[in-house]
């Protein structure tokens, strides 16, 4: 499987991951502890196989870090950091801290303010 395969959409399966969060038969909501947990493990799964960690959508300059933020995800956002993902990925779009700003995401600020 090529995990940097891109769907209908033009996104591939981290970024997807990311951004959706894991639909399988319970369809969870993309902040419940379930989503952010099952979003952890399948992530970390496609960074092992060399996902693209800074996959941007071209139409919305949003990253996996960008989604994860907006999730409220504090442990799968930690993960793309430990693993090299960029907090700027252009100079004409919103940082991921912005998005967690946003949407008064107060955990994942503090975060991206710790390490800044």
């Amino acid at each position: 499987m090529d995990v940097n395969s891109k769907d209908k959409d033009g996104a591939i399966p981290v970024f997807a991951v990311c951004k959706h969060g894991f639909h399988g038969n319970h369809k969870v909501a993309g902040r419940s502890a379930v989503t952010k947990q099952k979003r952890l493990q399948i992530v970390k799964v496609l960074l092992e196989r060399s996902s693209d960690i800074d996959f941007q959508m071209k139409n919305t300059k949003m990253t996996c870090l960008h989604w994860t933020s907006f999730h409220d995800d504090i442990e799968t956002t930690k993960l793309l950091i430990e693993k090299g993902a960029k907090m700027t990925v252009s100079e004409d779009s919103n940082t991921a801290c912005d998005i967690a700003g946003f949407c008064n995401n107060k955990t994942i600020v503090d975060f991206f303010c710790s390490i800044a």
